[in-house]
């Protein structure tokens, strides 16, 4: 895993699509079509987010209200996310932070499910400095 830390969020989404940019253009010079996902979690179920989930949506800015704050949502399990050629997770924000400590620094674990993207040989994670700093 590639480990990319931006001092702002803006900077971070900012790095991200450059390079997932750059990635597709690549793959579409090579291939006359692709498969992209993008998730939000890994598990590939349809899950009812609570309350809290919901609120932590809202406090990290990716929507104006919570009523806004979509109740489901469809995620990928790991085998489907490690089946990927090429993984861009973006993980903003200092509510971020504890997770993203034990992604990096835990042992690969199914108690922390995304420790395995460490093993991906075309993992990109992108922090800001909330996410990054612990």
């Amino acid at each position: 895993m590639e480990v990319h830390v931006l001092n702002t969020r803006k900077e971070m989404g900012n790095a991200a699509r450059k390079m997932e940019d750059e990635k597709i253009i690549e793959l579409l010079s090579e291939k006359d079509s692709m498969w992209m996902i993008f998730a939000a979690a890994p598990s590939q179920n349809e899950v009812e987010l609570d309350e809290m989930c919901r609120q932590q949506q809202l406090n990290d800015g990716c929507f104006a209200s919570l009523a806004a704050v979509p109740i489901q949502a469809i995620t990928l399990t790991i085998p489907a996310l490690m089946n990927g050629n090429f993984l861009f997770c973006v993980v903003p924000g200092k509510t971020k932070r504890e997770d993203v400590a034990k992604k990096l620094h835990g042992p690969i674990s199914t108690e922390c499910p995304a420790t395995i993207l460490r093993k991906h040989p075309h993992c990109h994670l992108y922090l800001d400095a909330a996410s990054a700093s612990k």
